[in-house]
């Protein structure tokens, strides 16, 4: 972090002297490199015979926008510092001949998808008048993801190059113990990658089978509910069923007690308490006696009913 504010703030100091000449040259072996199977490589260069007026470089830097400076190199070093673990090599030159180039160059044997993003290079120096420059370029990398189909496709040159390999094995022979090597530590490289995807994708296999236990639990549980549910559901049916019966005995038993005490409430006593539209109806005396009153003869009239003894 020290290192990149460092260059930052000298880029800053230095824009104020700066002749801005195109004469920086930053680029990339590929710029969307598949992860794992293909080198990545950054060369940033000063070209002296790209000017009309020669420079000699004192420092340069290749930094990512996230990780920070990943190497630099001053006039008094002999080899670039370094500061990503993750690189293969890093190697330039800072040349005191103004007709030679000022490079500096950082190669990942095996890129991942960290190495994705925007990568800065910085020159600075003095030119031919004395003045100090500071020259700047930019390039966006893309690391892609290896695929199924990138394996077969590798596996399938490498099947290629062993056949290669044996065609011209009788007038090569030294050349082909070399490249059997070759081949071999290749394989045990797109082995060793195979096993990493396969790796990757049980481990999402295991989610998913994770994730299909837990909805069928969850549904398990859900149907449970519905089904305790209707159960309670059905046992208060039957309980209002069950009320409803004992209440309308109850009111059956209220009527009938209703109906008794109307009538015995309402019964004549007398012919002349009579009301009915029959001809004749029997009447109990308050003596006990029983009587047939006439309702339809004028006057009325009415017979005792006596039980000889």
């Amino acid at each position: 972090m020290k290192t990149l504010l460092f260059c930052l703030a000298f880029s800053l100091y230095s824009l104020q002297f700066a002749i801005t000449i195109p004469q920086l040259d930053f680029n990339a072996n590929s710029v969307a490199p598949k992860e794992l199977l293909q080198t990545l490589t950054l060369n940033c260069s000063v070209s002296s015979s790209n000017t009309s007026q020669s420079s000699h470089v004192h420092f340069m830097y290749i930094l990512h926008e996230t990780t920070g400076v990943l190497a630099s190199i001053y006039k008094t070093q002999y080899n670039a510092v370094t500061q990503d673990k993750g690189l293969t090599s890093a190697h330039g030159t800072l040349s005191s001949q103004e007709t030679e180039d000022s490079y500096l160059q950082l190669t990942w044997a095996s890129p991942n998808v960290s190495q994705t993003g925007k990568y800065f290079c910085g020159a600075h120096g003095v030119n031919r008048s004395g003045a100090e420059e500071t020259i700047n370029a930019t390039i966006t990398i893309n690391v892609e993801k290896i695929t199924w189909e990138d394996l077969v496709h590798s596996f399938l040159n490498l099947h290629k190059d062993v056949n290669e390999v044996r065609q011209i094995h009788t007038s090569h022979k030294p050349d082909v113990i070399v490249l059997k090597e070759y081949i071999e530590d290749s394989m045990v490289t797109i082995h060793k990658k195979i096993n990493e995807v396969k790796e990757s994708q049980e481990t999402t296999k295991q989610d998913i089978t994770r994730i299909k236990e837990d909805l069928n639990i969850t549904i398990a549980s859900i149907h449970r509910q519905i089904n305790e549910g209707e159960e309670r559901q059905g046992i208060i049916q039957q309980d209002i069923m069950r009320s409803n019966a004992i209440l309308n005995r109850t009111l059956t038993s209220i009527q009938t007690n209703l109906d008794e005490v109307i009538t015995n409430m309402t019964q004549p006593e007398t012919c002349n308490d009579v009301k009915s539209s029959e001809d004749r109806v029997v009447v109990t005396l308050k003596s006990g006696l029983k009587v047939m009153c006439d309702t339809k003869t004028d006057g009325g009239g009415w017979i005792i009913f006596q039980r000889r003894i």
